[in-house]
């Protein structure tokens, strides 16, 4: 940690207050619009509420649940201190990590724009250890949560979407059976009933 804070990234403020809750949502909206643009509105909803989804989780169930004081350098002592929210997980880089899932989901695998969606998280998750905000540990509970949020939601959105095209396949199925076109046809003559 002390490495983060002698070497700090360029730009380290920048890379923190991209992923502030105001720029976040317009980040995670930019890239959901990019992906309703191209035609796939489910994965834009999806993951759109996967980021969110995301961040809010961080927030508001694991950050109580896990309530951790900071610490400061001073330059010469570490102090603990506890002021805002809890700590674990980063919710910058559960953001920024959420987001950077989401929009390689929608580009091509093999854009030229993959190696950002890499490297976007860890600058992130770098610049909040050098800014002395989180731990290492914060940083890797956002990498992990993000990613895996926003590919879960968008897994049951898939699985959730399958379910209701078979069921509505199986009922027009069912209503196009000749059993219900010609309800007496349909029985044995022994078994129909006599008109």
């Amino acid at each position: 940690m002390t490495f983060a804070v002698r070497r700090p990234p360029p730009l380290r403020y920048l890379w923190v207050a991209l992923f502030e809750p105001v720029p976040f949502a317009l980040t995670a909206i930019a890239v959901a619009w990019t992906a309703w643009a191209r035609g796939r509105r489910g994965l834009a909803i999806a993951g759109l509420a996967g980021c969110f989804g995301a961040v809010v989780s961080a927030e508001l169930v694991l950050k109580p649940l896990i309530d951790r004081g900071r610490r400061r350098f001073d330059g010469v002592n570490h102090r603990s201190v506890h002021f805002g929210s809890g700590m674990f997980p980063s919710a910058h880089v559960t953001g920024a990590a959420a987001v950077a899932m989401f929009a390689w989901l929608i580009l091509d695998r093999r854009s030229r724009l993959a190696p950002l969606f890499v490297l976007l998280p860890l600058l992130v998750g770098y610049s909040v250890v050098s800014r002395q905000m989180h731990f290492p540990s914060d940083v890797l509970g956002g990498l992990l949560l993000g990613p895996t949020f926003v590919f879960c939601t968008l897994a049951t959105a898939r699985a959730w979407a399958r379910g209701s095209h078979d069921a509505t396949s199986k009922g027009e199925a069912a209503a196009s059976s000749p059993a219900i076109k010609h309800p007496r046809d349909a029985y044995p003559a022994s078994q129909r009933e006599s008109a």
